[in-house]
């Protein structure tokens, strides 16, 4: 509006004539030249009919109706703001108001800001947790799959010793040392548990354990809750701590079976129950060093002595040196012994007719084939070859030298 005024009033300061008393600036200097021969009169029109074709322009661009109707309608709107206003002008009237009311605004912001850390670490958190819980799940998958391994290698490998003996082995893990199992109450039954146990055998279905490892969630009331919200209530206060450790505690251990010619060792003689131990400590070890043994004849009938012991020995002579103490014949002669140390013991005090020479222990060794008797010869050790004392000393002596002369016969 104020821009409409100032043309108007500008073209009337230009243009305005005698006829109204006030002569226009173009007209006082049209005067000044009046004698020139320019026509002054006709360029005053010339500007003029422009100055009024500006203004059209002006006014269609900017018409005057539409302005005042902004200006009222912003006056309007600026009342109205103020009228608004006015309700807050009491909640607003000290600086210091206002001021605290800015700082608290800020605090706000600083905890917003700090919630939104602790939001993007629980998120992290509870990655890292899964991710755990995830790799914690897949070794337990491993430690399943080398125990197995072994189990497989025994069964594979170790499971003819020779001699007719067998070794053979499974992998268990026994409820009686799975701790998670005095946990819980029995009197519920939940999936995931039930999955977890064998009672019918007192096993723990241990390839189900790391699965079982993913699906627990938590310990809440007393309860072991999981991912399908189902629950498994506890008989004795246990918290998440324990339930993990329970759940990845190494209790395995390899059951072994050994039988010979079909009869398990449980339920063998215990002569013959050390006799096939013998072996197979034998055939498991690696060691060259020689190896001592009393008596292994006790407690076993002469036929396994013959099949099995003397057997065993003879082949096992090839790799280590036996020392074997035995009053039996059999196992002496059919062991066929590179050397038999014979001994003989007197009383505390030596008598004047002492079987022994000098001293209350004495011996005398030789191979099998020594042979010889001197009846003048009083005393025990020297008055015999080795197959003398063998024949009177061990069990069925005489027997056991005809029988080894049979079998030369037959071969």
């Amino acid at each position: 509006m104020q821009i409409h005024n100032e043309i108007k009033q500008n073209g009337y300061n230009l243009f305005a004539d005698a006829e109204n008393n006030i002569l226009g600036s173009l007209y006082k200097y049209s005067n000044k030249i009046i004698n020139s021969q320019i026509d002054v009169s006709n360029i005053i029109e010339i500007v003029k009919s422009e100055y009024s074709n500006i203004f059209c322009k002006i006014e269609q661009a900017y018409p005057m109706k539409a302005i005042e109707d902004n200006i009222i309608s912003n006056n309007n709107e600026k009342s109205k703001i103020e009228q608004d206003l006015k309700k807050y002008d009491s909640k607003f009237s000290s600086k210091s108001e206002l001021t605290m009311i800015i700082e608290k605004i800020e605090v706000l912001k600083q905890k917003k800001n700090t919630m939104l850390e602790l939001n993007d670490k629980y998120k992290k958190s509870l990655s890292d947790y899964k991710n755990m819980k995830t790799n914690i799940s897949q070794m337990l998958s491993n430690r399943n799959m080398l125990y197995k391994s072994i189990e497989n290698y025994i069964n594979e490998q170790r499971c003819n010793l020779g001699f007719e003996i067998e070794l053979s082995c499974r992998l268990v893990y026994k409820l009686d040392n799975f701790r998670l199992f005095e946990y819980i109450n029995r009197q519920y039954n939940n999936d995931n548990v039930s999955a977890l146990f064998d009672e019918n055998d007192k096993l723990v279905n241990f390839d189900n354990l790391p699965k079982f490892f993913l699906d627990f969630i938590r310990v809440e009331n007393n309860c072991l809750l999981f991912e399908d919200r189902s629950k498994q209530p506890l008989k004795v206060r246990t918290n998440i701590e324990m339930t993990y450790k329970a759940l990845v505690e190494d209790n395995f251990y390899i059951e072994y079976d050994v039988t010979y010619k079909g009869d398990n060792l449980l339920k063998m003689s215990p002569g013959k129950k050390g006799t096939v131990l013998l072996i197979l400590f034998l055939e498991l070890s690696t060691s060259e060093n020689p190896i001592f043994i009393d008596q292994p004849e006790d407690n076993l009938d002469n036929r396994t002595i013959y099949d099995l012991l003397c057997q065993m020995i003879k082949e096992k002579k090839k790799k280590r040196q036996i020392v074997i103490v035995t009053h039996n014949a059999n196992l002496v002669v059919n062991t066929d012994a590179e050397n038999v140390i014979v001994a003989n013991q007197e009383g505390q005090n030596l008598p004047t007719d002492s079987h022994n020479q000098r001293y209350q222990f004495e011996y005398i060794n030789g191979p099998i084939e020594l042979s010889f008797r001197n009846e003048k010869n009083k005393k025990i050790l020297t008055s015999n070859g080795i197959k003398q004392h063998i024949c009177d000393i061990l069990e069925g002596g005489s027997e056991a030298f005809k029988l080894r002369e049979q079998k030369y016969k037959e071969e």
